[in-house]
């Protein structure tokens, strides 16, 4: 594919998306059309979430008015100077070739639209599912399916339809920080853009650039601290467009010796499926729906390591970079060779796990349960409870006498006010699966650091025999010698 062209194709796409984006903040303020504050929010102001619709109206744009150029070219006998063989084809008789590009903006847009819905009404999970399912049928329909060595249509459609629902909800799942869903995108259309550019499937990898340019135009919005977000609309936008485009490329043929190279698009993409396949895991084992939010994805969980969101961001943009680019070497090395990329691969998410699990373990040498969900509510001393002061917290340490809480959302006003009227605070607990344990605790602390964190000391009343007993449980499975920490809470001024 000549340079200047995927360069262009890749300059105007950002240009659009720049502009459009630019747009789409003011639109959506003017509008309000803005995602708000809640329990699961990380940002402190409403955000404005229409940067799915400009992001896709740039690469629309783009495809459409590169088709139609190629087309004029074609018509005045100048492609063979400036086109790649396949998208003068296109250009001459778009045939299969274009129904398939047309299914799959279709599909798109209409899981785009989908989101917008979503994302101003709320909408039931089957209901997400079921136009999820039937625009990847629909994309199907048009042509979109692997290509692996003749497999059977009976299998290969079912895997093309479950891929792309697959991939559009593991980017909607990703979409929890700024610049995060977005970024990991970008990093995926550039890897697998060069991949299939080196692999002379220029018509394949001039989409992707078209969708790397829109993504990097706008990133520059929706970078930290963004400006603008994808919203429901756009991460699920993005997840199809990738799932249904990796199904256009060609990534095994009958020239390779071994099936690895079949797996190339699934490690490109690992990140965002690895942060789907371990936060369904980790809801089902606390015994709650896969499909109820919480603060158990893969950036919440790294954030707890003490990583700013900034951070975090790029720790993911770090990882997914480097779990992608070893995937492009598949279809160069022998089979020994390909179990070995898939070995250091396998090596580096191992070593995810092991690090989120010490630290799950340890907070600065002592305990803590930072993964652990939490449910809150603040009562009177009569044990009411007090309208709007209760949500979802994580537990930062549990021992004997108390525990740590840091609130999903920290109350504003005079918490010392709250707390020096006897107010408690009702919390339901259940570390690691275990069978919860619901008390009242007395608020002996409240602390805030500059992020706007809050945690509160509790200790713990009116603990249950069977309750105390699994609380000693957990605290004596943790190792021995590690005593209550919260025991001098007592002595503690509450901050205001």
């Amino acid at each position: 594919m000549p340079l200047i062209l995927g360069t262009t194709v890749l300059l105007c796409a950002f240009v659009l998306s720049l502009l459009a984006t630019a747009v789409a903040i003011r639109l959506g303020r003017r509008w309000g059309a803005v995602d708000g504050l809640g329990e699961r929010k990380i940002h402190r102001s409403p955000v404005p979430f229409l940067g799915g619709p400009a992001l896709f109206a740039a690469f629309v744009l783009v495809i459409g008015s590169g088709l139609a150029g190629a087309a004029l070219l074609e018509a005045a006998g100048l492609g063979a100077s400036w086109l790649p063989p396949q998208v003068r084809a296109i250009a001459r008789s778009p045939g299969g070739a274009g129904l398939r590009l047309l299914g799959i903006l279709i599909g798109a847009g209409s899981v785009l639209a989908l989101g917008l819905v979503d994302d101003v009404r709320g909408l039931r999970v089957g209901t997400r599912f079921l136009v999820q399912f039937a625009a990847a049928g629909a994309v199907v329909a048009a042509g979109v399916r692997p290509d692996f060595l003749g497999l059977p249509t009976v299998i290969a459609v079912p895997v093309a339809v479950l891929w792309i629902v697959g991939m559009t909800n593991a980017f909607n799942f990703i979409d929890g920080m700024d610049g995060l869903c977005a970024g990991v995108a970008a990093i995926a259309s550039g890897i697998l853009a060069y991949h299939l550019s080196a692999h002379d499937q220029p018509m394949v990898a001039l989409l992707l650039l078209a969708l790397l340019g829109a993504i990097l135009g706008f990133l520059r919005w929706n970078f930290v601290p963004a400006r603008i977000f994808l919203g429901n609309a756009g991460a699920m936008c993005l997840g199809f467009l990738l799932g249904s485009i990796t199904l256009e490329g060609a990534f095994l043929t009958a020239e390779h010796n071994s099936v690895l190279p079949a797996v190339l698009p699934v490690l490109v993409l690992g990140v965002p499926l690895y942060d789907a396949a371990s936060v369904v895991a980790i809801r089902l084992a606390n015994g709650r729906s896969p499909f109820r939010g919480d603060q158990n994805h893969l950036h919440h969980r790294l954030r707890r390591t003490g990583m700013s969101v900034r951070q975090t961001v790029l720790f993911i943009y770090l990882l997914a970079f480097s779990v992608g680019i070893n995937a492009t070497l598949l279809p160069d090395v022998d089979p020994f060779g390909g179990l070995v990329i898939l070995v250091q691969v396998s090596a580096a998410m191992g070593l995810l796990v092991v690090l989120e699990r010490v630290i799950r373990r340890s907070d600065h040498g002592g305990d803590t349960l930072a993964a652990v969900p939490a449910d809150y509510e603040v009562v009177d001393p009569e044990g009411r409870p007090v309208d709007s002061l209760a949500g979802t917290a994580r537990v930062r340490r549990l021992e004997r006498e108390g525990c740590v809480l840091e609130p999903a959302k920290p109350i504003t006003g005079r918490l010392s006010d709250f707390f020096e009227a006897r107010w408690l605070v009702r919390v339901r607990i259940a570390p690691d699966g275990a069978a919860p344990i619901t008390t009242l605790g007395a608020v002996r602390g409240v602390e805030q650091d500059r992020d706007g964190a809050q945690t509160w000391k509790l200790e713990f009343r009116d603990l249950s025999r069977a309750e105390r007993g699994r609380l000693d449980e957990w605290v004596e499975a943790r190792g021995p010698g590690r005593e209550s920490r919260v025991a001098s809470l007592e002595s503690e001024r509450p901050a205001a």
